[in-house]
């Protein structure tokens, strides 16, 4: 199969016939593929997906007995609206 080249603007119409050799086009592309309709465009940009956030190792947010203690030894102070 012959690799297709977007070069220029495609119309709406042409687009919608070879939608999937676009869209391989736009992943393996350096360069943004524009799909115009009269004076509107939509520019089909590859976009790298982030890296998963870690999961927090076991414990991580836990504190220590010497923490806890210092934590409940702060006075306790009553608000008043």
């Amino acid at each position: 199969m012959k690799a297709m080249t977007f070069d220029q603007p495609l119309s709406i119409t042409d687009a919608r016939k070879v939608l999937g050799d676009v869209f391989e086009a736009a992943f393996k592309s350096a360069s943004p593929i524009r799909i115009q309709r009269g004076n509107r465009a939509i520019r089909l940009v590859p976009e790298v997906a982030p890296e998963p956030i870690e999961i927090l190792p076991e414990g991580a947010l836990t504190f220590s007995d010497d923490r806890m203690d210092w934590l409940n030894s702060i006075p306790q102070q009553s608000f008043k609206p």
